[in-house]
């Protein structure tokens, strides 16, 4: 069995690339600059992007892997016009090309979307073009899965976090100010989240995989925290002050009201202080 995963080197691409190698499953790495290959597996088939996305998606096919594995994504939460582009090359015409390329294969095709197409609004709308470029390929991947010989999974996650997580997330810049014996001011005490240890993450793609789990599901973490839950767990766990002050501002974060079900033959196992433990003691082993 072949997979390809596009978004290699990032966080969660990155990680599945160097799991499925470890198992010793095929991997074709697509992402990414070449120079990066070594941060992802020595293993992998390397394929660097490239502005011709049509024929990136053709070489991506003629590869005629058993599985792909969507994880290439473009987050922006405020849009500026420069950001346009770039989402929609990545969040709908990518994986629309990959999947028209597929179309006879009889792949697995595993798009991974975002609890942001699911927050409740007012208006019902998404919050954000980057969640809207995000709904509409799932809908576009939904229609070639109805309509071709290709399998389609589409899985919704939550905020995600790990050791190697070098994205200015929450949990990365807590650790780090701890490192550096830093501090840093929060807004909100009170913003809730739903994180999920990637090690928990790779279990339910491998799950997919190993299933050929088809439909819409949804990876969900064990529970709901509050941003000063996760930074009094840091502090915690790192022996370290790290909050100097909280704002008052009120928290305008919303957290989905309806999504896919739970994905079947899956459970997270890593709670939140044993997640930040380990990838505490990743960052100090880097020093």
């Amino acid at each position: 069995m072949t997979v390809a995963v596009t978004g290699a080197t990032g966080f969660l691409g990155g990680a599945l690339v160097r799991q499925l190698s470890v198992a010793g499953t095929p991997v074709l790495a697509v992402g990414g600059p070449r120079h990066t290959v070594n941060s992802v597996s020595t293993s992998a088939k390397w394929l660097p992007y490239e502005r011709d996305l049509a024929n990136l998606a053709r070489t991506i096919a003629e590869a005629k892997p058993d599985v792909v594995v969507h994880c290439a994504t473009h987050y922006v939460l405020l849009h500026e016009p420069t950001d346009v582009e770039p989402m929609i090359e990545a969040n709908v015409r990518l994986g629309t090309l990959i999947l028209e390329s597929l179309g006879g294969l009889g792949t697995q095709f595993i798009n991974l979307s975002t609890y942001f197409q699911h927050q409740e609004t007012t208006t019902g709308n998404p919050t954000s073009l980057y969640a809207a470029t995000k709904s509409a390929f799932s809908l576009i991947a939904q229609w070639y899965g109805d309509n071709t010989k290709i399998d389609v999974s589409d899985i919704t996650l939550f905020d995600t976090y790990g050791p190697g997580d070098q994205r200015r997330k929450l949990i990365p810049r807590l650790l780090q100010c701890a490192l550096d014996g830093e501090t840093m001011d929060l807004r909100s005490a009170t913003t809730p989240m739903n994180l999920c240890y990637i090690d928990d993450i790779l279990a339910a793609l491998f799950a997919v995989i190993h299933h050929r789990t088809v439909g819409a599901w949804t990876i969900r973490p064990s529970a709901t925290v509050t941003v000063g839950e996760i930074a009094r767990t840091v502090e915690e766990v790192t022996g370290r002050s790290l909050v100097t002050a909280w704002g008052d501002a009120e928290s305008h974060a919303v957290l989905p009201s309806e999504t896919p079900p739970d994905l079947p033959n899956w459970r997270p196992t890593v709670g939140l202080r044993d997640g930040i433990t380990k990838c505490w003691a990743e960052r100090r082993g880097h020093r």
